[in-house]
């Protein structure tokens, strides 16, 4: 009987020690997506920069964003 007790403590005990182990993996694998989008969003707006320094056009600004589609015509111009 105390084998079996024993036998079930230390299953028990390497169960928890590999779901602790998977839920750290999960929780760090979460957390790198999660960068990973950061870091491509980064891109995207820097590669919009270029494109608007290309066209000599000057930075976007966020404190002043009204790109909302009400306040542009189809062409992306402002309603006057």
């Amino acid at each position: 009987m105390t084998a079996i007790v024993a036998l079930a403590t230390a299953t028990g005990t390497l169960i928890g020690v590999t779901l602790t182990a998977y839920a750290k993996y999960v929780q760090a694998r979460g957390q790198a997506d999660a960068d990973l989008m950061r870091a491509r969003a980064e891109i995207m707006r820097a590669e919009a920069d270029v494109t608007r320094a290309r066209a000599g056009l000057p930075p976007h600004d966020p404190s002043v964003d009204d790109d909302s589609p009400a306040s542009t015509s189809p062409a992306g111009q402002p309603h006057r």
